[in-house]
């Protein structure tokens, strides 16, 4: 057994799904996170403008006002429930170490059915629900069941289901045809893909694994758009250093176009954070990635200027075709 197949048996069973709760030390600290749902799911502000020092982010507001036909927003209030295990071991990852190994103590299993009941009695009026980890990867029957129990309740057209996925495994490629065929039919799905790097060496350097999982991650992020999957991308701009930054990066621009020409539109660079349970696995190379990763947003920045028309880059993430 491998182990991409180690980490998706300890989460699922039959028909019961293992989450983790989100920790807190003290009431307050909890009530400033929102967590809810027991203590298994939080309500998170997004904010397309949350940061000064670094660049918009329309995800999910964009998708959720396309989908639901809402007029624009420029913060929402998110429900969030975590799967309990992820195949990756990031150093940038904000989740404390306790909760990235199996440990029942802060974990729970859930049928679809139990975890939606938790959700609509604590969040009735739920907009858009993110299925995070952890990663949901593992176990795309979470996200069927998950649909599939949102239709039953009349609820597939009153919000807009997302889910996060890294790009490591073929588990959703591999689904029963009809199990997927309904995926990519259902209507208010999104697929939040994170790229973890922008070149092969970037990418070994934050998740501690073979320079071929980059190729191997724009394979799978090809593949997901092929099918249909509505997807979105986040990318991870920490690297050791910045020698030939410029063209890494136009590299980078190019192989997105190959897959598809707009998909850099959808590519939202994401700012790696100092949380605490980050703090801990700093080190001088890693603390001077997080200095590196300004500079390789303008690059960036400055790449997508020259690519592509102002217009097109103020547009709707979600009217961005693929």
């Amino acid at each position: 057994m491998d182990y991409n197949d180690k980490c998706r048996k300890e989460i699922i069973n039959g028909d019961k799904f293992l989450m983790s709760k989100l920790l807190y030390k003290t009431e307050e600290e909890k009530k400033a996170l929102n967590i809810n749902l027991d203590d298994f799911g939080r309500v998170r502000n997004f904010k397309r403008n949350k940061f000064s020092d670094w660049c918009s982010d329309p995800i999910p507001m964009d998708i959720v006002s396309k989908r639901l036909n809402m007029d624009r927003m420029d913060n929402l209030d998110v429900q969030m429930v975590e799967v309990a295990k992820c195949n990756l071991h990031c150093w940038w990852c904000y989740l404390p170490d306790e909760l990235r190994h199996i440990n029942e103590k802060y974990m729970k299993w859930f049928s679809p059915q139990e975890l939606l009941d938790l959700v609509f009695h604590e969040n009735a009026n739920c907009k858009c629900l993110y299925v995070s980890g952890g990663n949901p990867e593992l176990v795309p029957e979470l996200i069927y069941d998950i649909m599939k129990e949102l239709s039953n309740r009349g609820l597939s057209d009153k919000l807009l289901l997302w889910s996060d996925d890294v790009l490591s495994t073929d588990y959703v490629f591999n689904m029963d045809i009809d199990k997927l065929k309904y995926m990519l039919q259902y209507k208010n799905y999104a697929k939040i893909c994170c790229l973890k790097g922008f070149d092969d060496q970037s990418f070994s350097f934050n998740t501690l694994t073979k320079k071929e999982g980059f190729q191997e991650q724009l394979e799978r992020l090809k593949k997901n758009i092929d099918l249909g999957f509505d997807t979105y991308c986040y990318v991870v701009l920490t690297c050791e250093d910045l020698e030939n930054i410029d063209k890494r990066i136009s590299d980078f621009i190019e192989k997105l176009q190959n897959i598809s020409y707009y998909l850099p539109l959808r590519v939202i660079p994401i700012k790696i954070e100092k949380f605490s349970a980050v703090i801990e696995r700093l080190n001088d190379i890693r603390n001077q990635s997080i200095i590196n990763q300004y500079k390789v947003l303008d690059v960036w920045n400055s790449q997508i200027e020259k690519s592509y028309s102002k217009k097109l880059i103020k547009k709707n993430i979600s009217d961005i075709v693929l």
